[in-house]
């Protein structure tokens, strides 16, 4: 009788049936990618196929459900500034405002801004799902990390966790780590009463673009894809020549040739990569590139801020979407350039495993070409030669760069740069006497990578295990015993590169070019400040961690120290030395807050996201300077507090399109809030006072300011938190599944 009465499940009504159900009369659960019907019949995902009777029938429930997604994030993105949802009265997004002096930067060609507008419109429908129309919303998602791509810290939330919770490592180069170092000793709860944002649901559903029939090989209109063009060759390929220029406007021209028109043989550019037979204007690993070239170009058009944001927007997502196991399998010198491209422009975004794969992708695939090595190489072409040389010399600059960032052992070494082949003094092939002077740059970032891995290798040894409790001393894994002489050696490299920089790019004994254009000599500039400042930031790692230790054992004593502090002893050589180190970190963190604080605003800076991290990182040099009482007496404090203003203004200006930039000011200015607080007490207690402090009351000031660092790299743990799922797996996992929308990068005024 109970049987009789319960209450039958009643079937779930669906709108539209798949082929096979339709044609069997059987019952159909709707289920997508492949019914239940159809699973148990062991049909292929290409058998359970959905055609729509009507509009009205069509994907009705994933439109719903794109739909709620949509009202999910623009509520959630209104939450997250604060504005009141129920004072919305119309749905027009809100403006990004760009700096005055990048609004009328530029001109476009033919005197006008070049509209994107026919771009976005003529976009399938399949290609206009719904995304983030922000770049607040971007840097809101729930995939963004709490560390950006340049390993800068952004958040405070779960501060009790630990650095490597979800798996991503963060070594001691990286500026989260230096954070954590520059804290000291932290309590698990001492944060528990900072309120914290909602972290996002986890369970929301995967972008329908995944799935979508995208228009891949669509193309701006030609005038605007010119001037994005245009704009990537004065601002970013020059800093990054990974590809032959000449090979790529081949192939770019061919994209608009009529059947009657007849171009230059391609032939000629046969194993120079992108432009080349093997990946010209027909393949895939062409298009993926060109697309990335947009997104980086167009950021330095005079597009409006919207319509900079969508078509950068577009670009991106149409060059991911060629990344494929397809798009590895051709296996060519292409792939190779394409992929560090898009590591470009993945480095300004807050997906850092996005970025790491990226350029570990592109090694590899190099490695497999066997670009790390001409042994049993034999080719007459010259030219051929010496792109390979350069694709390969880029995978170690940027495997350097981003091992630096991040704080992990390299995958390439400068040992396989083949001697010779960075001869400064060497003309390159086929190249006019401007283009060669423009590589010059290249040349000398090889030669500053080279010692760049050395100080990574030799100081900071990524690959050493550290063991290093959670709730303990965050500087534990540091070791300051490598030998004085290491120290001095690498000084001395950089001194020794300093002072042979080519002329025209010296910051020392500066020598302008004769016979240069007004554009090249736009270009010398951005490439003499860009060099410099690497110079600068490379200066301050090298002794960035002997200033960590000095900080932590002035604050906790000497007695109180482990064994590798008590040989900081202030009776000591080494202590002598050590406060030296620590000087010179501080000299440098002041150098590079003045080059930054002189170029950021004009045309002759580089990456913007590199002038956050530099900001952030000399910033912080500057507050750890405060803990270390000998070394603070012996700084002009005066100079260090007008310093600190240039800091603020420029992370102020970035934060005006920035979100992670406005969360890493945030967190700069609480840590220097506890560090005054903490100097101020010290400072004004008597020695009465001081005797009494116990360990405790000493390190309650760095508990804080370690508990806002350590958050830099509990909130990249976030990334990827849950793991790749069934549907991830399957589409090649986080590596290959960069369906979300374009970062924040493309409302930003500069590269």
């Amino acid at each position: 009788m109970a049987a009789e009465n319960r209450e039958r499940q009643r079937r779930r009504k669906i709108t539209l049936a798949c082929e096979p159900c339709r044609e069997r009369k059987s019952r159909c659960d709707g289920r997508k990618p492949i019914c239940s019907t159809c699973e148990h019949r062991s049909l292929g995902l290409e058998q359970c196929i959905y055609k729509a009777g009507n509009a009205r029938t069509a994907c009705s429930d994933d439109y719903t459900k794109a739909l709620h997604e949509r009202i999910r994030r623009l509520e959630h993105a209104c939450i997250m500034h604060g504005v009141d949802l129920a004072s919305i009265d119309a749905a027009e997004p809100p403006s990004v405002h760009l700096p005055p002096s990048e609004a009328n930067a530029h001109t476009s060609p033919h005197g006008r801004s070049p509209s994107v507008l026919a771009v976005l419109d003529r976009r399938p429908d399949s290609q206009k799902t719904p995304s983030a129309c922000s770049t607040d919303q971007v840097d809101a998602s729930e995939n963004a990390s709490g560390v950006t791509a340049m390993g800068t810290v952004l958040s405070e939330e779960d501060l009790s966790g630990s650095t490597h919770a979800a798996g991503d490592f963060y070594g001691q180069s990286s500026a989260a780590s230096f954070l954590k170092e520059a804290c000291g000793w932290q309590e698990p709860d001492s944060f528990s009463k900072q309120p914290s944002q909602v972290p996002p649901d986890p369970s929301r559903g995967a972008a329908l673009s995944r799935f979508a029939n995208l228009d891949k090989f669509a193309l701006p209109p030609r005038a605007l894809a010119d001037h994005f063009l245009q704009r990537y060759w004065q601002r970013v390929y020059y800093l990054y020549p990974f590809f032959d220029r000449a090979a790529f406007e081949h192939a770019y021209r061919s994209l608009w040739q009529a059947d009657n028109e007849t171009l230059v043989d391609s032939s000629q550019f046969r194993g120079y990569g992108l432009g080349g037979s093997e990946a010209d204007a027909s393949t895939i690993v062409f298009h993926s590139a060109l697309n990335a070239v947009f997104a980086l170009g167009c950021c330095f058009s005079d597009l409006s801020a919207s319509e900079k944001m969508a078509a950068s927007e577009v670009f991106f997502n149409r060059s991911k979407s060629f990344i494929g196991l397809d798009f590895l399998d051709m296996n060519n010198l292409g792939v190779v350039q394409a992929l560090l491209v898009v590591a470009l422009v993945l480095q300004g975004t807050p997906f850092p495993t996005r970025c790491w794969n990226a350029v570990g992708v592109a090694c590899r695939v190099a490695q497999a070409l066997g670009l790390h090595t001409e042994v049993g190489r034999r080719t007459s072409d010259a030219r051929e030669r010496e792109i390979r040389r350069r694709t390969w010399h880029g995978c170690v600059i940027m495997d350097s760069i981003v091992s630096m960032t991040f704080g992990r052992p390299t995958m390439t070494s400068s040992l396989s740069i083949l001697p010779g082949t960075v001869d400064l003094s060497a003309p390159s092939t086929g190249e006019t006497e401007a283009e060669q002077l423009k590589l010059c740059f290249y040349r000398e970032s090889i030669q500053l990578s080279v010692i760049l891995e050395g100080i990574l290798q030799r100081i900071y040894q990524p690959w050493l295990s550290r063991e290093t409790n959670v709730n303990g001393p965050v500087t534990a894994g540091l070791n300051i015993q490598h030998s004085l002489d290491t120290i001095v050696e690498l000084e001395s490299q950089l001194s020794g590169f300093e002072r042979s920089v080519t002329p025209f790019l010296s910051w020392i004994s500066p020598e302008a070019h004769k016979k240069v254009s007004a554009e090249d000599g736009v270009i010398f500039e951005i490439q003499k400040n860009v060099l410099h400042a690497r110079f600068i930031y490379m200066q301050l790692i090298l002794h960035r961690p002997i200033l960590t230790q000095l900080s932590v054992s002035n604050m906790h004593g000497i007695k109180q120290a482990d064994s590798s502090q008590r040989l900081l002893s202030s009776d000591g050589l080494r202590y002598s030395f050590a406060l030296e180190c620590g000087k010179s970190c501080v000299e440098a963190a002041k150098r590079l807050i003045r080059l930054i604080h002189d170029t950021y605003l004009t045309e002759k800076t580089g990456a913007w996201w590199w002038n956050g991290l530099y900001a952030c990182t000399a910033g912080l040099v500057l507050i750890v300077a405060r803990l270390c009482q000998p070394l603070w007496e012996a700084l002009d404090q005066a100079e260090i507090d007008t310093l600190w203003g240039q800091c603020q203004s420029i992370l102020q200006h970035q934060a005006s399109f920035s979100v992670s930039a406005r969360k890493s000011l945030d967190l700069l200015l609480k840590v220097n809030g506890q560090v005054l607080m903490k100097q101020a007490a010290r400072e004004n207690g008597t020695g009465q006072q001081q005797s009494q402090l116990s360990i405790e009351e000493q390190d309650e000031t760095l508990v804080d300011v370690q508990m806002h660092f350590h958050s830099h790299v509990d909130m990249l743990a976030h990334l990827d938190t849950m793991g790749p799922s069934l549907e991830d797996t399957y589409m090649m996992g986080p590596m290959f599944t960069w369906d979300q929308t374009f970062d924040f990068m493309p409302t930003s005024p500069t590269i």
